[in-house]
């Protein structure tokens, strides 16, 4: 379009044009875009690809599409180009396929689309059943004498066709021998084209630019992960090293995971739950077993460099390790899980809510999500459920090792949710001392004790300011809050 031309027409490279296209150069004259659909009637058999198959797919086949230069033509191109920059990929279980199922919003999205129902444009296996084709009078025609403008020779294979195509198992050629004349000439044409050459070269971008592998996986946490994209920039396959960078997420003890390890982590539930991330000790058997098993995803170079990184690791025990806050974190949303749900928390629950509670509101985020899931409301004791899940504190034990409990809901229920005591305790805020792990926010008359009688002990008032930005909020929430109670929990 941007030079200048009325029109664009797109065609796979796996398509042998026979006849001008001039039913398209029509309906362009009116139209902005025109789609061809994979049918123009229903399938009455039970062989692959089905209806449902073709469902999955896209309705309209994008090995073709012709748009005009207009506001309509490229306001289409713009969103297309949008979606497609993260989610041009096969992922059937989300409704996406490649470019072409995005088309099927087109009709409902833009006008002038015109849906050519021409019998003689992309003819391919998907609809060969139902266009009887066959050659007469010096050209390939329908038996309605339409002559074919164009066939798709999808799933062709130039070297042995028997098979039609390999994406089908409706058709043989045995079952059409009137076309071996077409896909004939269609191999000798591939072959004097030089098909043994480029059949043998690989995919160009399997490997960064300097032969680094690049696993399937992770280029599904590309497409999800903003740090990856912000450091791979205009030309991610340049930068190999986004194999290497840490998920400062799984920090422990000054170590990390790389993202090379999370991607593959991310789809092996054998190894979430064999390796939690949530210690040092544990983030190093990791590595161990990365190290050893996983040059089955990675190339020799990657699996090397992690290698020659873990070895800097100073070996530890599982004595050495210690609790971090990571651990109250997913302490605490086990505990809800248990509280709310009945059950033990899943590994991407578990790592979802603990990312929460680190922001000061993060608490009541995650018990409202809990609470009010679709799994909770089939529950019985609905409200129940939730005020208990609202006592749960974290205390500050003797020996500065921490631990949970639980408060009666009535208790802490009354004191977060009743209007007359909003200026008494409104949540809870993550403190950076590692002393003070968890406090709640209270006003100036400290009636904590009195409200919750005997079940807690006050421990200690430290006379610490709420942080401004933290305050900031609570003030937009109507609260007056000053200071933070830290205090044990005790039956």
């Amino acid at each position: 379009f941007r030079r200048g031309f009325d029109s664009v027409i797109y065609c796979d490279p796996d398509i042998m044009v026979f006849q001008p296209f001039t039913a398209v150069f029509s309906a362009l004259e009116s139209g902005h875009v025109v789609l061809t659909p994979h049918l123009l009637a229903p399938l009455s058999d039970t062989k692959s690809p089905s209806e449902l198959d073709i469902r999955r797919v896209g309705t309209y086949n994008l090995g073709f599409v012709a748009i005009r230069n207009s506001d309509v033509g490229l306001a289409l191109v713009n969103w297309w180009q949008e979606k497609l920059e993260l989610n041009c990929v096969v992922d059937l279980e989300a409704g996406v396929f490649v470019d072409q199922s995005w088309m099927d919003l087109v009709p409902g999205l833009f006008d002038g689309v015109v849906v050519l129902r021409h019998v003689g444009y992309n003819v391919a296996y998907w609809n060969i059943v139902q266009r009887k084709l066959s050659f007469s009078a010096g050209q390939w025609q329908m038996c309605d004498f339409t002559p074919l403008v164009f066939f798709h020779f999808s799933g062709f294979n130039a070297f042995s066709f028997e098979g039609f195509s390999k994406h089908q198992n409706r058709v043989k050629l045995s079952d059409v021998p009137h076309l071996r004349p077409l896909l004939k000439n269609y191999s000798l044409a591939l072959q004097n084209n030089g098909a043994k050459k480029w059949a043998d070269v690989p995919y160009g971008f399997n490997c960064f630019a300097d032969g680094k592998k690049i696993p399937d996986f992770f280029r599904v946490l590309y497409r999800s992960d903003a740090f990856l994209q912000k450091r791979g920039g205009v030309s991610p396959f340049a930068v190999s090293d986004l194999l290497f960078a840490l998920v400062e997420d799984f920090k422990q003890d000054g170590i990390s995971i790389t993202y090379a390890m999370w991607s593959l982590w991310q789809v092996r539930p054998d190894l979430q739950l064999a390796f939690t991330l949530e210690s040092a000790i544990s983030i190093q058997r990791f590595y161990t077993w990365f190290i050893a098993e996983g040059g089955t995803y990675f190339d020799v170079p990657t699996i090397d460099w992690h290698k020659k990184y873990a070895a800097q690791f100073a070996p530890m025990s599982e004595n050495s390790t210690k609790t971090t806050y990571a651990d109250l974190r997913r302490t605490r949303v086990s505990m809800l899980y248990n509280t709310i749900l009945g059950r033990e928390a899943d590994v991407n629950g578990s790592r979802v809510y603990s990312r929460i509670l680190k922001t000061p509101l993060g608490f009541y985020r995650t018990v409202a999500a809990l609470w009010f899931s679709r799994e909770s409301r089939v529950l019985p004791n609905f409200w129940q459920r939730g005020w208990k899940s609202l006592g749960i504190l974290a205390k500050r034990g003797e020996s500065k090792k921490y631990d949970f409990t639980e408060i009666q809901a009535p208790v802490l229920a009354a004191v977060v949710t009743t209007p007359v005591l909003s200026r008494v305790a409104s949540g809870f805020y993550w403190d950076n001392s590692p002393d003070n792990v968890n406090g709640v926010w209270v006003g100036a008359t400290l009636t904590i004790p009195v409200v919750v009688g005997k079940v807690i002990r006050v421990a200690g008032i430290y006379h610490q300011p709420i942080p401004g930005s933290v305050q900031r909020i609570l003030v937009w929430l109507g609260s007056t809050l000053q200071h933070e109670l830290f205090f044990d929990a005790s039956r």
